[in-house]
């Protein structure tokens, strides 16, 4: 091992020294290339200061109840699920749970010391991911490519640029993913300080980082490997075990005890909802093939991202079967990835070292091995991009290399670099101005994941909010109603986008079709709270109007009331009692004891239909 160490700084020492030199060009001067990344994540994300929370930050912030009690609340944060605060008890809202305590420890303590300012927490998320760029650029400088610091830092300022990484910095619940990375790196970076002067403090904090990233994500588990991968292929010169590693497997399980205890209870029950559970129903060849559909987006948005959406659940991407052309190009393309990266163990071997990377972090959110709640987002390839940036700066090395040497790659590489790099920019800034609130954010993603329900869905809520600052009221219902009607087109049992379809209707004052729209969403969700609620208001009045002719004794009129106010709210057990009742005044005893039955059936202790059920079984009027 000494050997290999030594080996190590014979071939890094020339960079280590002309970086500390002071005749090094001012582009490769650390100091220059640190604040050139600041600026450019300022830059990009500088504008989401003025935002305000939006879409998933009031899960972990604003209607988390732990989030609420500032420092109060932090000891509830760490010992339940991460989204206990916005459920009565530790109720796992995910499948498996998710413990991901420390980016909700940060909110609870910016609650207390700022009030939950939204501006405060978003210059902090910029600030957070800042410093994950200028730790990846020093890892990538000392340990990847030293001696291709150019190269190193045109990866990092890739890195910094990359559209994808818009929905982890601009959504402050993001924050799990930033420092996820962030204190990975740390660990990493201290990591090669310890290999290098030998110093227990160095080890030390690389441990604590580590166990303080798995706290961030579960991510951070897997991330444990990436160690042995980088170091072992980079430093060591492929010896991958190194006994300081049993350090942060020790970190790594205190970390999974932790997790288990908060999550206890959770057994992982698989969900029939589709918005949790994307492959539930399909056919082994569906499943398959729509998650390797998935996969190729994942490649396309890598180089090219495009019409980026903050959601992409059913149905934004189509079910396809695995004999689908892109399924097949997909499955094709990573085998030759793989491929590709034995090819290149020995004469690239950061090609090698970015393909693994990113296989390792891909594989736990590529519903491959667990269910992850969605069938893709952007945020997932926050980390894995790490490997992207590192194979792309590996193929230009390669290239450069094997080009004749009349062809001077560097010079178009640089223009080249620069117009994407410029692109990339000014694209990221524009995503980031979406993500202003929750209205601003649906509205505009509607024209980018026109096919997603709850894309629709948001759409349509967020013309709704339109309706406090506008004087024509009938066309904004109008529009909301289009975005309703669409959603229940796609999916005809979707609960929310029906029961608002009842609300616009009751707003223009047109009850039955409320009704309609109310009742439909009773079919497939009974216990729905507010159209229960809603329908047994309408149907109250209409009850009342028929126990005032029975009490005239006009029984054939209450008779048809009690039944009208059943057909538009047939669950009151008290209105089925009633109707028993007045079925049996008129000697309509088959008639009465159906209807106390269904009473019996809503509410067993509801104790005139106990009664006249055994009042007619006493008498044998009841076969």
């Amino acid at each position: 091992m000494k050997a290999n160490h030594k080996k190590h700084l014979a071939q890094v020492a020339p960079s280590l020294q002309a970086n500390q030199s002071a005749h090094l060009p001012w582009y490769l001067q650390s100091r220059f290339q640190y604040i050139i990344i600041a600026l450019v994540c300022f830059a990009i994300y500088g504008i989401t200061i003025m935002h305000e929370y939006a879409l998933d930050d009031f899960i972990v912030i604003g209607k988390n109840a732990f989030t609420q009690k500032g420092f109060a609340g932090i000891k509830d944060i760490l010992r339940l699920d991460t989204f206990a605060g916005m459920t009565e008890g530790n109720i796992q809202v995910l499948a498996g749970g998710r413990y991901r305590p420390l980016s909700v420890v940060t909110f609870a303590m910016e609650h207390s010391l700022f009030a939950g300012n939204p501006h405060i927490a978003h210059f902090i998320n910029i600030l957070l991911y800042a410093l994950t760029c200028i730790l990846l650029l020093q890892l990538l400088k000392q340990l990847i490519f030293p001696q291709h610091q150019l190269v190193a830092f045109a990866s990092a300022l890739l890195f910094a640029v990359h559209p994808l990484h818009t929905e982890s910095v601009a959504n402050v619940k993001g924050r799990d993913d930033i420092l996820c990375l962030l204190l990975f790196l740390a660990s990493a970076n201290f990591l090669f300080s310890h290999f290098e002067t030998r110093k227990i403090l160095p080890l030390i904090f690389s441990v604590l980082f580590y166990f303080l990233s798995c706290m961030s994500k579960e991510f951070g588990v897997v991330l444990l490997f990436a160690f042995p991968l980088l170091f072992g292929m980079f430093y060591f010169k492929n010896n991958f075990f190194h006994p300081v590693y049993i350090i942060h497997l020790l970190a790594m399980l205190c970390f999974i005890v932790m997790r288990q205890a908060a999550i206890a209870g959770n057994g992982g029950t698989v969900s029939n909802d589709v918005f949790n559970n994307p492959f539930y129903g399909l056919s082994f060849s569906e499943k398959y093939g729509t998650l390797f559909y998935t996969w190729l987006l994942y490649f396309k948005n890598l180089f090219l991202p495009l019409n980026l959406s903050y959601d992409y659940n059913y149905a934004q991407i189509p079910y396809v079967s695995l004999t689908n052309l892109f399924s097949i190009v997909s499955i094709l393309a990573h085998i030759l990835l793989v491929i590709a990266a034995i090819y290149f163990y020995k004469k690239q071997n950061a090609f090698t070292a970015g393909v693994i990377f990113y296989f390792l972090t891909f594989g736990i959110v590529s519903n491959l091995v667990f269910n992850i709640g969605a069938p893709y987002a952007d945020r997932f390839m926050f980390i894995p991009s790490v490997g992207f940036v590192i194979v792309v700066a590996a193929l230009y090395l390669f290239l450069k290399e094997k080009l004749p040497t009349r062809f001077s790659l560097s010079k178009y590489a640089i223009v080249f670099a620069f117009l994407i790099m410029l692109t990339a920019t000014v694209y990221a800034a524009n995503r980031c101005r979406v993500w202003k609130d929750n209205d601003t954010l649906f509205l505009a993603d509607y024209h980018n994941a026109p096919n997603s329900v709850k894309v629709v869905l948001n759409a349509g809520l967020a013309t709704l909010n339109k309706l406090n600052s506008t004087t024509d009221s009938a066309a904004v219902l109008e529009q909301a109603k289009y975005y309703f009607q669409q959603g229940a087109a796609m999916k005809p049992d979707f609960a929310d986008g029906n029961f608002n379809m009842g609300v616009i209707y009751n707003w223009q004052n047109k009850t039955d079709s409320a009704i309609y729209w109310w009742k439909k969403v009773l079919q497939h969700h009974p216990t729905h709270a507010k159209c229960n609620e809603y329908l047994n208001a309408y149907a109250l009045p209409i009850l009342n109007k028929g126990l005032q002719f029975g009490i005239t004794q006009q029984y054939d009129s209450s008779i048809y009331y009690i039944n009208k106010s059943i057909d538009i709210y047939d669950r009151n057990a008290n209105a089925w009692a009633n109707l028993g009742g007045a079925y049996y005044t008129i000697k309509n005893y088959k008639a009465a004891g159906d209807a106390w039955s269904r009473a019996i059936q809503l509410d067993a202790n509801n104790k005139d239909a106990n009664d006249g059920i055994r009042f007619l079984r006493a008498n044998k009027l009841l076969e």
